[in-house]
């Protein structure tokens, strides 16, 4: 079974699937841009991204625990959540 039959809600359309990964990845590179050009929207941006990453690392750990069992990208999600806590901490100055 594939990951986009594993979903809580049953199988996510592949549509779907590329657009919201196409737009994570743009979203990514555009901050990176912004970041690299030190424009004023970087900061907002990596907030943003930060936030978001964190939310899908607490949803995918909490699938987890609701289910009692692995779920796709459980594990990385632990990874994910440690580095979005490390970007957030940087963005508020303490790390």
């Amino acid at each position: 079974m594939g990951f986009r039959e594993r979903l809580p809600t049953g199988e996510m359309p592949l549509p779907l699937f590329v657009g919201i990964n196409v737009v994570v990845y743009a979203f990514c590179f555009a901050t990176l841009l912004l970041s690299l050009r030190d424009g004023e929207l970087a900061t907002p941006f990596a907030w943003i991204f930060a936030t978001a990453m964190a939310l899908n690392g607490l949803g995918h750990v909490g699938i987890m625990v609701v289910r009692r069992r692995h779920f796709p990208g459980g594990w990385t999600a632990f990874l994910l959540l440690a580095l979005s806590a490390i970007l957030i901490l940087r963005l508020l100055g303490l790390g």
